[in-house]
């Protein structure tokens, strides 16, 4: 299916679209390039609406050095930059854990059972960015990278 709609107050749309039809494989945002829409989309229809191995498309992400667009302190391409970040949340250093450099490595005694990232790095597979626009691929499953140095 090729959903055409506007961005509603809330994200009212988004969760109607998600409910009438279900997870999509592709979501192309080709919405009203206002930044705070670009956002609120992307954090309700990502983790929600998106299948595992799905595509999440944004376009004309030029509009966030538009002064006409932008209506919030941080512009999408800082979240999406953000998000880069997030990508690699397990080896983020971890405060609780000080061998933390060890702890994700198979067979270190060191290594801990589980670590604490945000849920968007379970989600983040990959992130491009092109010139006015930027595409996040989802993960699979909702699984971390196991270093395996040997």
């Amino acid at each position: 299916n090729v959903l055409n709609d506007t961005f509603g107050s809330k994200n009212k749309i988004a969760e109607n679209i998600y409910s009438s039809y279900g997870k999509f494989d592709l979501i192309i945002d080709d919405g009203s390039h206002i930044a705070s829409h670009m956002i609120a989309s992307f954090n309700y229809l990502f983790p929600e609406a998106l299948n595992d191995q799905g595509v999440y498309f944004v376009e004309d992400t030029h509009t966030n050095y538009l002064r006409n667009f932008r209506d919030t302190e941080h512009s999408f391409i800082e979240m999406a930059k953000c998000l880069a970040d997030y990508l690699h949340g397990a080896y983020l250093p971890q405060t609780e854990n000080p061998h933390f450099l060890y702890s994700y490595m198979v067979g270190d005694a060191k290594r801990v059972a589980a670590l604490n990232v945000p849920a968007i790095t379970t989600l983040l597979d990959e992130i491009r960015f092109f010139d006015s626009i930027v595409v996040f691929h989802r993960r699979q499953k909702k699984w971390l990278p196991v270093a395996d140095h040997r």
